[in-house]
């Protein structure tokens, strides 16, 4: 079972980007390449199976504190620090609030947060709706002539939805590669159309991927034990910042061409 993190009294509390950069693992595919990815401890289930985070008693908590302290926690195995989601089978429809006033992205995954209990224990977990299907059913959201459009917004207005229990989640599109190929083919992102850095949110912006009718972020997804894992912090490069390390290592080209965003299914073993 995975242990949640917590800061410890005393211990000087990391930003989302700090804690997100922590569950960088590395993943050796059957030619030898290693591919850095997100390390996801996930469950699922129906909205009915899901509690609140906030009550009165927290809800002055700010939206990166309820990330930070909420919804990580270390593997079984050599303890890598993993991002817990839920996968929620229940219908999502697209959130829209005509009143509300514009949120930050950090803000609406916030929103996402609930809790799953396992065993008697409950665990916060960031809600998400997922499909799976082939790279060329999809269409890009952003190109290189419209990239220097507003990162954030459109992550804001595009990635998120309720569902039947009017709980927020997180949409999310597993990309399984094209046709019947069976897996994706993974290209490390190189700097195309610009050679001006990129910031986290601009790279997780140009995964968004228009699925059907549907706008959601575009994954690719490999699922294994975690002990299949290897730490991509090491003494030689934890002088990199945060979003470098992320910016620089979780984002590839599947072969139908479209930015995702590389994930690690960790199964727990």
């Amino acid at each position: 079972m995975s242990t949640d993190n917590t800061t410890g009294c005393g211990s000087v509390a990391l930003s989302f980007y700090q804690m997100l950069a922590s569950t960088i693992v590395g993943y050796v595919d059957i030619a030898g390449l290693t591919h850095y990815r997100i390390n996801g401890l996930e469950v699922s289930g129906d909205c009915a199976d899901l509690l609140d985070l906030l009550d009165c008693n927290i809800n002055h908590w700010s939206p990166e504190r309820q990330l930070v302290e909420n919804v990580f926690a270390l593997d079984d195995c050599a303890e890598h620090m993993a991002l817990k989601t839920f996968t929620n089978s229940s219908v999502s429809v697209d959130y829209s609030k005509c009143a509300e006033i514009p949120k930050t992205f950090i803000e609406m995954l916030a929103r996402t947060i609930h809790g799953y209990a396992e065993l008697g224990v409950t665990h916060y977990r960031i809600n998400s709706f997922v499909e799976t299907g082939h790279c060329d059913d999809l269409v890009d959201l952003l190109l290189c002539p419209v990239n220097d459009i507003e990162a954030e917004r459109m992550l804001v207005e595009n990635l998120f939805a309720t569902d039947t229990c009017d709980r927020l989640g997180i949409k999310l599109y597993t990309n399984v590669g094209a046709g019947d190929q069976r897996d994706t083919v993974v290209t490390d992102y190189a700097i195309s159309c610009t050679t001006e850095k990129q910031s986290f949110l601009q790279m997780l912006a140009r995964c968004i991927v228009l699925n059907g009718t549907t706008y959601m972020l575009n994954l690719i997804k490999v699922e294994s034990t975690c002990d299949d894992a290897v730490d991509f912090w090491t003494c030689s490069n934890n002088h990199i910042d945060a979003e470098s390390a992320m910016v620089n290592n979780l984002f590839a080209t599947d072969e139908c061409g479209h930015l995702a965003l590389k994930w690690f299914t960790n199964t727990g073993e």
